[in-house]
């Protein structure tokens, strides 16, 4: 009896220092695209457009926000993400970097690296 307590406690420690170890392991950055888009004279600095990121066709994210700023969301890691503004295909995660904790597209005067620590996708 006593050794099957010894043996579920040393089981139960293990699994619960494990995970925690010293912080954990980095997410993979292939598993979150970012983009922000240059503006241009049809899409000026701020104004507000539609972004949506789709796999085969399908969305897997989208979101609203101006034009200059960066959006950013959780993707399958090795899959091909086409990017869409307000429906028109602009990019592909083909042509993406890793630059910090994602993969990004980043158009001139953009930031060099994208802010991905703030949860909003």
């Amino acid at each position: 009896m006593r050794i099957r307590h010894l043996v579920s406690a040393l089981l139960a420690t293990g699994l619960l220092a494990g995970p925690a170890g010293c912080g954990g392991a980095e997410p993979d950055p292939r598993g979150r695209l970012a983009v922000c888009l240059a503006p241009t004279a049809e899409r000026p600095a701020g104004k507000q457009v539609r972004i949506e990121f789709r796999r085969a066709g399908e969305p897997v994210a989208g979101g609203s926000l101006p034009v200059g700023t960066v959006f950013h969301a959780r993707i399958p890691v090795g899959a091909d993400i086409d990017v869409y503004v307000d429906d028109d295909l602009v990019a592909d995660s083909r042509a993406a970097v890793v630059a910090g904790k994602a993969l990004y597209l980043r158009g001139e005067g953009c930031p060099e690296i994208p802010d991905t620590d703030d949860d909003v996708e």
